[in-house]
């Protein structure tokens, strides 16, 4: 591996440059992080959401499903 002395202007430039893509990146990285913490929720916090729709899907399928039994053993 070549060291930084005997590199050319050339590879100099591209490895400048790539630090600095990759200092761009982490910076907009640590943006995005303070985005994400303001506008999403956490597990803990989206639970009883989760539990309230589970459930109320829960009784509009049972109900479904009894109203199709209903119909079934009436006509039968």
């Amino acid at each position: 591996m070549s060291s930084m002395s005997s590199m050319s202007s050339d590879e100099r430039e591209k490895i400048n440059v790539l630090i600095e893509r990759i200092d761009n990146l982490t910076e907009r990285l640590e943006r995005f992080e303070e985005v994400a913490d303001r506008h999403f929720v956490t597990r803990a916090e989206f639970w009883p959401v989760r539990a309230l729709v589970y459930g109320s899907v829960g009784i509009v399928l049972v109900a479904v499903v009894s109203a199709a039994v209903t119909l079934v053993v009436k006509v039968g």
